[in-house]
């Protein structure tokens, strides 16, 4: 006897351990053992498809595991609910009665896949590659449809039992937990996608009346490029208030490419165009390769799908920007102008076409020029069950894609979205999304529970932000946005360092349009929000310089960027019931590098043992905790003299202590001169009696390079 491997991705003897396996522990492969490390998500590639194919051709028949578990019955009578609903329920009664429609497989090292099983091999199509062979047992369970999307717990209730039932993965974790999303009006119990793995579906002709809402279809090796026509024209026409804009004047400073004539042209007035996104991966189109047919992949077969959405026109800034290595001074302005123009570009695009996979520009379109996994099909006790891949969301966020910085003003910008990833195609847009798995149903463009919002992908859209929040038409709500934009991107990859700034500007733009109007100094909105010096780089990061940026803007430096909650929190005047704030400084002049700032300096004499406490120079006695950036302890600063420049003091008004309760925020300067650099921000809290005034205050006008 055999069984499938979900490790080996073979046939192996049942009495024989898995070569890859070892005490427990998932190892590397053995010399014999395929290389699974490019593996798609889900599905079957290789040898796979070969191996499966094969033993569909011979006699099949149910494994003594699988015929005990009536799967066509759990497709047709179970009622799973999700998390929200089983709040009204007793857990231990539902989880009896959903005892017999669940298959246990035990842990992941002894799942035991029968290659004559219909039903095991539609489980060793979705079964991790990558299944750490400690983990929890896995079981397969039905649930609903409606909660492979994020937000799903807006679906309308009256409609959830309507739902196709999807049997996917389960294991002894759950991370189904409500996340807070500050970005949304009400946002508190926002719900990630559960079970949004890959899953085995039932066919919708065989559904029973009223469970087959949201099901899906089989997903072919080749995308049926028609079949995105659909959704874009819903969207254009449905949608034109929302998702239409109109091109403004600049738009004809650009140039497009001509796929018909294929050579780049001017931008023609009232330009009906593509944009695309994509990883470059340093591959250069070489000279002549548009005219010669031979650009890389991805960007013919971007070309490719413009054609198919009947378009003419093509934007890629491969070639529709000056690349030059050696750029003279007026082309070095024109492409600092184009870069300022990426919220325009992006934003007027009819569609972007988002490329997810690969690692550079070869590398297609996945189900234009390069194959998809194959997804499998099965007849089990007389009907036809089918593997889909896992959510899409997942497929974006493991893409090298997503953690590039220039990508994310590229997503957030463009009003529709055509994301090609490897296993599916996603058309969104501003008020929805729908998927190639489930038929691009375009009921669900127009259904109100499917709303952008921003979670860890930034697929919030700027210009529904005061819309969906009308607190962000405050300072703080601003800010608050600004900040969950930063802490993206500054948590992103790039290449060049001289492009910290560069592969933000097309956001800045568009951030200055709809929220600050009195625009950026150096990534900084410093002329209505001075206190935005008060940025920080997480605990989690480890900053490094960059030297061509001022020390005093986060472009400055390498690491992920937050402003804290309580320099948040002065951003409306700094004043609530409960707190107040002064001693704040102010920006007086700025030039390109280097700005003046106002405000007040100390020296604060700080001492490491055990803790970081706070000395008056001079005097023996603590004064005070201190505390660096967002660390979880308050020993990392070593001990000696800091200068300091204070952001602002916080105040609690209602404190019974004298002097009352507060914290200070300070910017540790290091002076070259009479000019000053940043070097970390740090936070000081006074004990009961004290108060920063002890140590000594001088206003004075700091230049900070």
């Amino acid at each position: 006897m055999h069984r499938l491997c979900i490790y080996c991705r073979s046939l192996e003897p049942v009495t024989a351990p898995c070569p890859r396996l070892t005490g427990g522990s998932l190892t590397s492969p053995s010399a014999a053992a395929p290389d699974i490390s490019s593996s798609p998500v889900s599905g079957l590639a290789g040898g796979d498809i070969e191996l499966v194919r094969s033993l569909q051709q011979k006699p099949s028949s149910l494994c003594e595991r699988c015929s005990g578990y009536d799967v066509v019955d759990v497709f047709t009578t179970s009622e799973p609910l999700d998390e929200i609903q089983r709040a009204n329920i007793d857990y231990a009664e539902y989880n009896a009665r959903m005892f017999r429609y669940r298959l246990s497989l035990g842990q992941p090292s002894s799942v035991l896949l029968d290659p004559a099983c219909p039903l095991c091999r539609l489980l060793y199509s979705i079964l991790p590659r990558d299944f750490q062979a400690d983990e929890p047992s896995a079981h397969l369970e039905p649930h609903r449809s409606h909660i492979r999307q994020s937000m799903w717990e807006l679906f309308p209730e009256a409609l959830k039992s309507q739902c196709a039932i999807h049997l996917g993965l389960a294991t002894g974790w759950s991370p189904f937990s409500p996340i807070s999303d500050p970005f949304k009006a009400g946002g508190d119990n926002i719900r990630w996608a559960m079970m949004d793995g890959p899953a085995i579906c039932y066919e919708t002709q065989s559904a029973p009346h009223g469970r087959s809402m949201r099901n899906a279809k089989p997903v072919q090796c080749k995308l049926d490029l028609s079949m995105l026509i659909e959704p874009l024209e819903h969207c254009e026409r449905e949608h034109r208030g929302t998702c239409h804009v109109r091109a403004p004047p600049e738009l004809l400073k650009t140039r497009m490419i001509d796929i018909t004539e294929r050579k780049v042209v001017p931008c023609p007035p009232d330009c009906d165009y593509i944009a695309l996104s994509y990883v470059w991966g340093g591959v250069q189109p070489s000279q002549g390769a548009l005219e010669n047919k031979c650009l890389p992949q991805t960007i013919e077969d971007a070309i490719t799908v413009t054609r198919a959405l009947c378009r003419r026109y093509l934007w890629v800034d491969a070639l529709c920007i000056d690349q030059s290595s050696n750029p003279t001074p007026a082309e070095l302005q024109a492409k600092i102008e184009q870069l300022n123009m990426m919220a325009t570009i992006y934003g007027c695009a009819t569609v972007t076409i988002v490329a997810l996979t690969g690692e550079d520009s070869n590398a297609g379109l996945s189900g234009v020029s390069l194959p998809r996994p194959v997804h499998m099909n099965e007849i089990v006790n007389g009907h036809r069950l089918f593997t889909i891949p896992p959510n899409i969301g997942s497929e974006i966020d493991r893409s090298k894609w997503s953690s590039r910085a220039w990508t994310l003003q590229e997503e957030l910008i463009s009003r529709r979205r055509l994301h090609f990833a490897e296993s599916q195609v996603e058309f969104s847009c501003m008020l929805g999304s729908v998927w190639e798995v489930t038929r691009m149903a375009m009921q669900a463009l127009s259904v109100s529970w499917v709303t952008p919002y921003l979670i860890s992908r930034a697929d919030w859209t700027l210009q529904q932000a005061e819309v969906k929040n009308p607190d962000l038409v405050s300072f703080q709500g601003r800010m608050k946005l600004f900040d969950g934009m930063l802490q993206n991107y500054t948590s992103r990859d790039m290449t060049h360092d001289r492009d910290s700034l560069n592969a933000l500007l097309g956001l800045l733009v568009s951030f200055q349009r709809q929220l600050f109007p009195d625009g950026f100094t150096q990534g900084l909105p410093l002329k209505t929000h001075p206190s935005s010096l008060g940025w920080i780089h997480d605990k989690s990061a480890t900053p490094k310089r960059r030297h061509m940026f001022p020390s005093w803007s986060w472009a400055g430096w390498q690491g992920r960027v937050l402003f804290p909650g309580d320099v948040l929190g002065t951003f409306d005047d700094g004043v609530s019931d409960s707190i107040s704030t002064d001693l704040g400084l102010r920006v007086t002049a700025s030039s390109e590098n280097e700005i003046t700032v106002e405000g007040w300096l100390a020296v604060l004499d700080i001492r490491t043992a055990p803790f970081s406490e706070i000395f008056v120079p001079g005097r023996e006695e603590s004064i005070g905790t201190v505390m660096e950036r967002n660390f979880l302890h308050n020993n990392t600063l070593p001990t000696g003299l800091y200068s300091c420049l204070v952001l602002h003091r916080r105040i609690e008004k209602n404190s019974t202590r004298v002097p009352p309760r507060q914290k200070v925020f300070m910017i540790v300067l290091e002076w070259t001169g009479q000019a000053a650099q940043r070097q970390t921000m740090i936070t000081m809290t006074p004990f009961a009696g004290h108060d920063l005034m002890e140590v000594g205050l001088e206003k004075a006008n700091i230049r900070l390079v």
